[in-house]
């Protein structure tokens, strides 16, 4: 069971794409963003963070994540503070669906 175990984290660990790679960027320390958005997939679908840096010059990366809620942000938000300096602007999608229990 532990060779499985560790088969399956090398793997989750080597992912790129979405959530798994947002996730690991986070806790490499790969983000380091001077914008970092954080909601739902409303904040994941509706902020392009190509035309937030052409705007404003500064980095910006998006971790929102499909069918997060309110809790699921500081946590997240928490494990990024963790791993990576503070943005300078944090943006937090908040709507009706964020407040659900």
């Amino acid at each position: 069971m532990y060779g499985i175990n560790i088969f399956f984290l090398r793997g989750l660990r080597s992912v790129d794409s979405p959530p798994f790679g947002v996730l690991n960027k986070i806790v490499k320390g790969k983000i380091n963003s001077d914008i970092l958005i954080i909601g739902s997939s409303r904040a994941y679908i509706h902020y392009d963070c190509s035309v937030i840096h052409s705007a404003t010059n500064m980095s910006c990366f998006n971790i929102g994540m499909d069918g997060t809620q309110l809790d699921s942000y500081l946590a997240l938000f928490k494990t990024y503070l963790f791993h990576n300096r503070a943005p300078a602007i944090l943006l937090v999608n908040l709507d009706l669906t964020s407040f659900s229990i």
